[in-house]
């Protein structure tokens, strides 16, 4: 029938309908908030909720991208992918926060 796993039939067999699992939907919503977390890069007052430095900015938007291209295609290496992406950035800026400074990534705890 069809390779992917999010594609199945309603109960009026419609072709069109998909339907999705909980870590597809996961990944979806991981993904679309760490896209659109990245504007507050540009916030310098008192509604900077996030200190992201031009480095951590891009990992972000990227890895985000994946994840939720991962997603809505439901697969799972690129789950994997995505989520190996952002355990790796946040290693790597626990690692440099323990350091005492941002580093490359640019960030603070609040990068987490």
């Amino acid at each position: 029938m069809n390779r992917n796993r999010h594609r199945g039939r309603a109960i009026n067999s419609s072709p069109t309908v998909m339907s999705y699992r909980a870590l597809d939907r996961a990944a979806i919503v991981l993904g679309a908030v760490s896209i659109l977390s990245a504007p507050f890069m540009f916030v310098h007052c008192t509604f900077q909720l996030v200190q992201i430095g031009t480095v951590g900015l891009v990992v972000a938007l990227v890895v985000g991208l994946l994840a939720v291209v991962a997603g809505w295609l439901a697969e799972g290496a690129l789950m994997l992918a995505a989520g190996g992406g952002f355990l790796l950035a946040a290693a790597v800026q626990l690692g440099l926060l323990t350091g005492g400074g941002g580093g490359f990534l640019g960030g603070n705890a609040s990068t987490f």
